[in-house]
């Protein structure tokens, strides 16, 4: 299953947008059990595109979610051009 979603850091956390489209199995011993909880009651199509924004409190919890199985979102989150999440944030860590 190829998944291809969207995920923007805000405020609140990170949020994978609707749109997205998320694996349909979950590995029950890999996945965490707020990304299972999640998957559980996510709105999506038989597509497995999500219908709705979902939020979560770390990349992590949120790549798991998309993945269905355990991710480090540090490295999973890539921008359109290829840097991973951990690239951009210690390239701004830097900036500052």
């Amino acid at each position: 299953m190829t998944v291809n979603a969207k995920c923007k850091r805000s405020s609140e956390g990170y949020i994978v947008l609707h749109g997205s489209v998320i694996n349909s199995k979950t590995n029950e011993k890999t996945c965490s059990g707020v990304a299972k909880k999640a998957r559980d009651r996510a709105k999506v199509d038989e597509n497995n595109v999500l219908l709705e924004d979902v939020l979560f409190s770390s990349p992590s919890a949120a790549s798991m979610f998309v993945t269905g199985a355990s991710s480090n979102g540090y490295t999973a989150w890539k921008t359109a051009d290829g840097k991973t999440l951990k690239d951009v944030e210690t390239s701004e860590a830097n900036e500052l």
